[in-house]
């Protein structure tokens, strides 16, 4: 951290003031994504949850999400080293004492943690302490659109280099509709449609873009072909629909080295995710994270030390209440279910 503020440290103040700006804009974004979830949740009992607690491996009832064990382990100490490095080189920057820094684990999820000395931030003015609480969620942001472009420009060539397309299969087929019914199997690789070579998940799409409900499309391999005839798509009736998830097939798929960089190239996917969310979370204005820090400093200003602490109390517990409800009722709806 002091290696990095001395050398670069108008690059971090500026920038840091920078991240303030960011983290105001991402606290109203915050704010109206739970007041808007908050209000789904009592209007559409049926809606997927906007909050929802990420802990790896273990599947949360009611949530559409699942992180992968090690890839969310590796992924949340990343994205928690850097939030947390961030506070500690704008706070050298500003030649603020940190009084200790480290790694923990928080039960079984990796942690870490920098302390700046408390006595000499509240010493500075309102600027350089907002611009240490924003560093840690706009490095976050910062990770994120760096990973994004990683994602974006960099991994696809390296993988379209490495591996060959040889097909698609279903992951699923849906009960009662017509692929299913035809005797299409899961899992299976399949690579023509109508006759023609069909390899990729986007050459099968656009195969079955103009199909109308009741004319049929053959879909098979060497092996076989099956004949289906499509019926109404459920959200638009004027569009054919045969009931299939599909997914791409590949050469060599079940060797180590394709393995290897699928897993490499999910991990980049969950960073890009987890570092969002974190930062996004901490700019929340919830007590003690950063968000909940940036809006004090405003709210005493405005209001003084003793009624501006009893506004941030009360906000801070509105939106606690409302976090536990969101979190808790989509778990409880589908443990009863």
């Amino acid at each position: 951290m002091d290696r990095i503020a001395l050398k670069y440290p108008k690059l971090i103040i500026y920038g840091a003031y920078v991240g303030i700006v960011i983290g105001y804009i991402g606290m109203m974004i915050m704010v109206f994504i739970i007041l808007k979830g908050f209000i789904t949740l009592l209007t559409q009992p049926d809606a997927a949850p906007v909050v929802t607690p990420i802990l790896p491996g273990i599947p949360i009832p009611g949530s559409p999400i699942f992180v992968p064990f090690w890839h969310g382990m590796i992924a949340l100490f990343v994205v928690v080293v850097i939030h947390e490095f961030f506070h500690g080189v704008v706070s050298r920057a500003h030649k603020i004492h940190v009084k200790s820094s480290g790694f923990a684990m928080f039960a079984f999820l990796p942690a870490a943690f920098v302390e700046p000395d408390e006595k000499e931030l509240i010493q500075r003015d309102k600027k350089t302490q907002l611009s240490i609480f924003a560093a840690g969620p706009f490095s976050n942001i910062i990770l994120g659109a760096l990973v994004f472009l990683i994602i974006s420009f960099i991994l696809p060539p390296i993988h379209d280099a490495v591996v060959e397309p040889i097909g698609f299969s279903f992951s699923t087929l849906v009960e009662d509709y017509p692929a299913i019914k035809s005797g299409l199997e899961k899992d299976v690789i399949y690579n023509q449609v109508d006759g023609k070579r069909i390899i990729t998940n986007t050459e099968f799409i656009g195969a079955l873009t103009n199909l109308k409900p009741k004319e049929t499309v053959m879909i098979g391999n060497q092996e076989n072909t099956y004949t289906i005839e499509a019926t109404e798509n459920p959200d638009n009736a004027t569009k054919g629909y045969i009931g299939v998830y599909i997914e791409q097939r590949y050469k060599d798929e079940d060797k180590a080295y394709f393995k290897t960089m699928i897993w490499i190239f999910g991990l980049f996917v969950w960073i890009f995710i987890l570092t969002l969310g974190l930062g996004l979370a901490n700019l929340l204005p919830l007590g003690p994270v950063d968000g909940g820090r940036m809006l004090l400093i405003p709210l005493v200003y405005k209001f003084g030390e003793k009624r501006g602490r009893t506004i941030w109390a009360k906000i801070s517990l509105f939106f606690i209440v409302m976090l536990i409800i969101m979190v808790f009722v989509p778990i409880i709806k589908a443990v009863l279910s």
